[in-house]
């Protein structure tokens, strides 16, 4: 995704005040919206987030952004290994730097729902092996205990701007 940077902005609003425009005038707002749309796409954004992450104690909250990164890593790694062709154009790396950390969940931009649906089921399918009482995160389970998550996608605009992510995409997977 191509980041919007500061200087974009900075040439819009500077070439305005040489021009004396009224900053209310619907002639900036073209321009504006004429040199940010190539910036704009749309993309569906996967929420998701442990239920009632607020009502834990400390020690169970400080542990659970650690263990989501590890499922997260195992879910991508599935995803690679099982679907290669539904995610061949696109990287790990993508999906890192896709990924909106909250602590108690995140989202991660896709570029189709088809996308966001599929790795949303690989990543119930580890996340129920975690519940599972599995080998390799029983240290975890043993301190946290049994999780539920909730999901929410959304198909709408994303931008992208200083190493963040924006839009209605992203605003209205949160207010969900």
């Amino acid at each position: 995704m191509k980041q919007i940077e500061d200087s974009v902005f900075e040439n819009i609003f500077k070439l305005n005040r040489e021009q004396k425009r009224n900053t209310q005038n619907d002639t900036l707002k073209i321009v504006l919206l004429d040199k940010l749309k190539p910036f704009f796409e749309k993309k569906s954004v996967l929420g998701f987030d442990i239920y009632q992450y607020s009502q834990f104690d400390t020690l169970k909250q400080s542990i659970i952004p650690y263990l989501l990164r590890k499922l997260l890593k195992d879910t991508i790694a599935d995803c690679f290994k099982y679907e290669p062709f539904l995610f061949q154009n696109i990287t790990i790396t993508d999906i890192e730097n896709n990924f909106i950390d909250t602590g108690d969940g995140g989202f991660i931009i896709f570029d189709t729902p088809f996308h966001s649906i599929v790795f949303a089921m690989y990543f119930e399918s580890v996340f129920r092996k975690y519940n599972s009482f599995n080998p390799s995160t029983s240290d975890i389970f043993d301190i946290v205990g049994e999780l539920r998550l909730r999901y929410c996608l959304t198909y709408d605009t994303v931008f992208a701007s200083n190493n963040n992510h924006y839009g209605p995409a992203i605003i209205n997977n949160a207010r969900i």
